[in-house]
């Protein structure tokens, strides 16, 4: 049987206090401390998907919008579209302005990962045959909507509210 020492309640083993090796650190501090830098570290690898460029879910749904009331020349202009999903896929109604509203033109929209692309049926006279290739996130839409022809002009829409939600 080993030999007992004696009573080593009498004598604890003390681990070393960050105050001891620190002097500028006061009692206390340290916890302050781990905290800061748990929570730093918390807030760095929320951000990590981002930093390393991983592509969030992008939302296709929703309305997209630069419709302007030109107070110069009493004109409305722009583009809108508003996007939902469907049995087949995605649709759009789209709304053109060039100095007052067109008709409502409903379109099939194709997403690929961040592109998007809609050709509106050329049976809308105004617009039809008409077809916007572009790319979207969260913010909004950015592409060319081209014409019959090779006319066409750059186009960037941002998610909000419809125009007419605010009139």
């Amino acid at each position: 049987m080993p030999k007992e020492i004696g009573n080593l309640d009498r004598y604890p083993i003390r681990q070393p206090r960050i105050s001891s090796l620190c002097p500028s650190f006061k009692r206390g501090t340290t916890m302050k401390v781990i905290k800061m830098i748990s929570f730093v570290m918390c807030l760095l690898l929320a951000g990590l998907p981002e930093a390393l460029g991983k592509d969030r879910e992008i939302k296709y749904t929703g309305t997209f919008s630069n419709l302007e009331y030109n107070q110069e020349g009493g004109d409305l202009l722009g583009i809108e579209i508003k996007i939902v999903p469907t049995r087949k896929g995605y649709q759009g109604a789209i709304q053109i302005a060039e100095g007052g509203p067109s008709e409502l033109m409903v379109v099939d929209v194709f997403f690929q990962g961040d592109r998007v692309k809609f050709q509106i049926p050329s049976s809308y006279k105004s617009y039809g045959g008409g077809v916007f290739e572009g790319t979207i996130d969260s913010h909004g839409m950015k592409g060319r909507l081209s014409f019959k022809g090779g006319t066409g002009d750059n186009e960037t829409s941002i998610r909000r509210h419809s125009y007419w939600d605010t009139k």
